[in-house]
Protein backbone atom coordinates (compact mmCIF):
# COMPACT_ATOMS: atom_id res chain seq x y z
CA UNK A 1 0.00 0.00 0.00
CA UNK A 2 1.76 3.60 -0.96
CA UNK A 3 1.77 6.18 1.98
CA UNK A 4 -0.40 8.55 2.60
CA UNK A 5 -0.57 11.76 1.05
CA UNK A 6 -2.98 14.31 1.45
CA UNK A 7 -3.39 16.30 -1.78
CA UNK A 8 -4.42 19.59 -0.35
CA UNK A 9 -1.26 19.86 2.27
CA UNK A 10 0.09 22.87 0.55
CA UNK A 11 -3.19 24.33 0.86
CA UNK A 12 -2.81 23.49 4.70
CA UNK A 13 0.08 24.76 5.11
CA UNK A 14 -0.55 28.13 3.54
CA UNK A 15 -3.73 28.61 5.63
CA UNK A 16 -1.41 27.95 8.43
CA UNK A 17 0.87 30.51 7.62
CA UNK A 18 -2.17 32.65 7.07
CA UNK A 19 -3.44 32.67 10.49
CA UNK A 20 0.10 32.77 11.92
CA UNK A 21 0.62 36.03 10.38
CA UNK A 22 -2.66 36.84 11.65
CA UNK A 23 -1.78 36.04 15.13
CA UNK A 24 1.42 38.33 14.39
CA UNK A 25 -0.76 41.39 13.48
CA UNK A 26 -2.80 41.11 16.05
CA UNK A 27 0.25 41.37 18.27
CA UNK A 28 1.15 44.18 16.41
CA UNK A 29 -1.91 45.95 17.48
CA UNK A 30 -1.84 44.85 20.79
CA UNK A 31 2.72 46.33 21.09
CA UNK A 32 0.65 49.84 19.63
CA UNK A 33 -2.44 49.64 22.30
CA UNK A 34 0.45 49.43 25.00
CA UNK A 35 2.60 51.96 23.73
CA UNK A 36 -0.26 54.88 23.54
CA UNK A 37 -1.27 53.22 26.92
CA UNK A 38 2.54 54.30 28.24
CA UNK A 39 2.43 57.55 26.96
CA UNK A 40 -0.69 58.75 28.21
CA UNK A 41 0.57 57.40 31.93
CA UNK A 42 4.04 59.28 31.52
CA UNK A 43 2.34 62.84 30.27
CA UNK A 44 -0.21 62.01 33.23
CA UNK A 45 2.82 61.26 36.04
CA UNK A 46 4.40 64.23 34.66
CA UNK A 47 2.27 66.62 34.95
CA UNK A 48 1.09 65.48 38.51
CA UNK A 49 4.35 65.36 39.28
CA UNK A 50 4.87 69.30 38.46
CA UNK A 51 2.25 69.71 40.13
CA UNK A 52 3.21 67.72 43.36
CA UNK A 53 6.06 70.00 42.88
CA UNK A 54 4.59 72.92 42.94
CA UNK A 55 2.63 72.67 46.12
CA UNK A 56 5.17 71.42 47.65
CA UNK A 57 7.27 74.58 47.30
CA UNK A 58 4.16 76.68 48.10
CA UNK A 59 3.28 74.50 51.71
CA UNK A 60 6.89 75.25 52.38
CA UNK A 61 5.65 79.25 52.16
CA UNK A 62 8.31 79.35 49.17
CA UNK A 63 7.75 81.98 46.35
CA UNK A 64 6.02 81.09 42.71
CA UNK A 65 7.34 82.68 40.59
CA UNK A 66 4.52 83.52 37.50
CA UNK A 67 6.43 82.01 34.97
CA UNK A 68 6.57 78.82 36.37
CA UNK A 69 2.92 78.82 36.53
CA UNK A 70 2.26 80.24 33.12
CA UNK A 71 4.86 77.19 32.27
CA UNK A 72 2.42 74.53 34.25
CA UNK A 73 -0.71 76.26 32.91
CA UNK A 74 0.71 75.44 29.17
CA UNK A 75 2.14 72.27 29.95
CA UNK A 76 -2.01 70.95 30.91
CA UNK A 77 -3.01 72.33 27.61
CA UNK A 78 -0.63 70.50 25.80
CA UNK A 79 -1.31 67.03 28.11
CA UNK A 80 -5.07 67.48 27.89
CA UNK A 81 -5.03 67.86 24.39
CA UNK A 82 -2.17 64.99 23.74
CA UNK A 83 -4.34 63.02 25.80
CA UNK A 84 -7.34 63.49 24.27
CA UNK A 85 -4.82 62.64 21.06
CA UNK A 86 -3.93 59.72 22.29
CA UNK A 87 -7.26 58.40 23.52
CA UNK A 88 -8.57 59.11 19.70
CA UNK A 89 -5.97 56.56 19.01
CA UNK A 90 -6.84 54.10 21.83
CA UNK A 91 -10.27 53.69 20.60
CA UNK A 92 -9.36 53.32 16.73
CA UNK A 93 -7.09 50.62 18.02
CA UNK A 94 -9.51 48.85 19.98
CA UNK A 95 -11.70 48.85 17.46
CA UNK A 96 -8.72 47.46 14.82
CA UNK A 97 -8.14 44.94 17.75
CA UNK A 98 -11.88 43.95 17.46
CA UNK A 99 -11.63 43.24 13.93
CA UNK A 100 -8.11 41.47 14.06
CA UNK A 101 -9.17 39.08 16.35
CA UNK A 102 -12.47 38.15 14.46
CA UNK A 103 -9.42 38.06 11.22
CA UNK A 104 -7.44 35.41 13.37
CA UNK A 105 -10.57 33.39 14.21
CA UNK A 106 -11.66 32.92 10.54
CA UNK A 107 -8.09 32.14 9.71
CA UNK A 108 -8.10 29.78 12.31
CA UNK A 109 -11.24 27.85 11.45
CA UNK A 110 -10.37 27.52 7.93
CA UNK A 111 -7.24 25.70 9.56
CA UNK A 112 -9.11 23.75 11.39
CA UNK A 113 -11.52 22.71 8.49
CA UNK A 114 -8.77 21.23 6.66
CA UNK A 115 -6.96 19.82 9.09
CA UNK A 116 -9.94 17.99 10.08
CA UNK A 117 -10.38 16.91 6.54
CA UNK A 118 -6.67 15.41 6.64
CA UNK A 119 -7.52 13.95 9.64
CA UNK A 120 -10.99 12.33 8.11
CA UNK A 121 -8.72 10.77 4.59
CA UNK A 122 -5.76 9.42 6.93
CA UNK A 123 -8.25 7.43 9.13
CA UNK A 124 -9.58 6.78 5.50
CA UNK A 125 -6.99 5.79 4.21
CA UNK A 126 -5.68 3.76 7.62
CA UNK A 127 -8.95 1.59 7.26
CA UNK A 128 -8.26 0.82 3.36
CA UNK A 129 -3.93 0.07 4.73
CA UNK A 130 -5.24 -2.54 7.44
CA UNK A 131 -7.91 -4.53 5.15
CA UNK A 132 -4.52 -5.05 2.58
CA UNK A 133 -2.55 -6.09 5.14
CA UNK A 134 -5.62 -8.12 6.21
CA UNK A 135 -6.00 -9.72 2.85
CA UNK A 136 -2.43 -9.90 2.64
CA UNK A 137 -1.79 -11.80 6.06
CA UNK A 138 -5.19 -13.90 4.44
CA UNK A 139 -4.03 -14.92 1.60
CA UNK A 140 0.12 -15.73 3.20
CA UNK A 141 -1.63 -17.70 5.37
CA UNK A 142 -3.97 -20.13 2.57
CA UNK A 143 -0.42 -19.95 0.56
CA UNK A 144 1.31 -21.10 3.83
CA UNK A 145 -1.25 -23.68 4.15
CA UNK A 146 -1.77 -25.10 0.84
CA UNK A 147 2.15 -25.60 0.57
CA UNK A 148 1.95 -27.55 3.78
CA UNK A 149 -0.79 -29.10 2.07
CA UNK A 150 1.22 -30.60 -0.89
CA UNK A 151 4.03 -31.74 1.37
CA UNK A 152 1.71 -33.85 2.81
CA UNK A 153 0.12 -35.33 0.14
CA UNK A 154 3.55 -35.58 -1.08
CA UNK A 155 5.30 -37.88 1.94
CA UNK A 156 1.66 -40.18 1.30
Amino acid sequence: MKRFTFPLERVLRWRRTQAELEEARLAELFGELERIRREIAALERELAGGEEALLAAARKGEAVDPRTLAFLEEFRRYVRGRRRELRGSETELEWRISEQRKALVEARRRVRILEKFKEKKFGEWRLAADREASRLADELFLVHKARGMEGSLLEG
